[in-house]
């Protein structure tokens, strides 16, 4: 993949490589239907979930997707795990192409699993935890015999700091912080090399959520799995993760390590989305920028910078021409027109030519 931005190559083979990942949803009339209805063609309103998206994870490594609801942030953890067709584009694991939805690659599924962010929906209340745990094994035939089956099922909920005595019962009777760990030890029943993080915090309250950050990290670290997290919060992605990429409209705008990214953001959206996150420390945080309007529509997205219809630095070029990813340093890309025009950190007040 030698075409991608230096800050998405890793030095090691990636164990998840994405490239120039795309996928629409149609809205409206099918287009039959609405030749039929006006006699011509007609073409039919998509909604621009994910354009383009390129990105490498190495193994043992966290990156995490951040960006406002509707960004696409959860259409590339589907994409991921198989459970979306990306228009174009190709997503591996491990140098395995992700199969199609449908296929029966169970080898290949296994290498990817998910946790979602609703544990309550995620698993079949109907079933006892012994059971829901331990079908990965039976489907995938890792574990045969039933007293085989009874130990791994032992040794995955204490994984997750769970004991055997939750094996008897069904979700309903489960706390909903208990319930994630569950859906964690279901995940790792496959033995996954990667682990896509779809909001997992966001139902839990804040001591809870702790716990379970503590609970991801040693995980990675004792087994060695990648992480793919896909969050809103950004307190959450600056514990769990190496990496972040920033996401707007179905874009990367921003990409590079955490640490650097959330001390110093260089797109003024990044530097916004940081401004606006709650803190107790208001110490050395960007200042915020004035946003104009509100998030365009997915499915009318703005030519050229998707961000220029409310950023205060805008110019005529951002409207007519669209940003690529473009290395800043040596881990860092950042997709703006003008990011070596803009003030080191603080954004003054500055208004353009609309």
């Amino acid at each position: 993949m030698s075409a991608a931005p230096p800050d998405l190559v890793t030095s090691a083979p990636p164990v998840v490589e994405v490239v120039d990942l795309v996928k629409h949803f149609p809205v409206g009339r099918p287009p039959l239907l609405a030749r039929m209805r006006r006699g011509a063609e007609q073409p039919q309103s998509v909604v621009h979930a994910i354009d383009g998206v390129r990105l490498e994870v190495s193994r043992g490594e966290a990156l995490a997707i951040v960006g406002e609801s509707g960004c696409g942030k959860s259409t590339v953890a589907k994409v991921l795990v198989g459970l979306l067709q990306p228009d174009t584009g190709r997503a591996a694991v491990a140098g395995h192409q992700i199969p199609l939805v449908g296929a029966r690659d169970r080898a290949a599924r296994r290498r990817v699993q998910i946790v979602s962010q609703s544990p309550w929906s995620a698993l079949n209340r109907a079933k006892t935890i012994r059971h829901i745990v331990t079908q990965p094994l039976r489907v995938h035939g890792l574990v045969r015999g039933r007293k085989a089956l009874e130990q791994r099922a032992t040794e995955l909920m204490e994984m997750v700091g769970l004991s055997a005595e939750y094996l008897d019962r069904k979700p309903l009777d489960i706390s909903g912080g208990e319930l994630q760990r569950i859906t964690i030890a279901r995940a790792l029943a496959g033995e996954p090399e990667v682990l896509v993080l779809d909001e997992p915090t966001a139902s839990l309250d804040v001591s809870v959520k702790a716990i379970l950050v503590n609970l991801l990290s040693d995980l990675r670290r004792e087994l060695g799995l990648s992480y793919v997290l896909i969050t809103h919060e950004l307190d959450i992605a600056r514990h769990l993760a190496d990496r972040v990429a920033v996401m707007y409209l179905g874009e990367f705008v921003e990409v590079g390590p955490v640490d650097q990214v959330f001390a110093r953001p260089d797109h003024p959206y990044t530097r916004s989305l940081l401004a606006a996150a709650p803190s107790m420390d208001t110490l050395g945080r960007p200042p915020e920028i004035a946003l104009r309007g509100e998030v365009p529509s997915a499915v009318d997205v703005p030519p050229g910078c998707r961000f220029h219809t409310r950023c205060p630095f805008a110019t005529p070029s951002c409207r007519e021409q669209r940003p690529q990813l473009e290395p800043r340093g040596e881990d860092r890309a950042v997709a703006c027109l003008r990011i070596n025009e803009l003030p080191a950190h603080g954004l003054a007040e500055e208004e353009s030519a609309p």
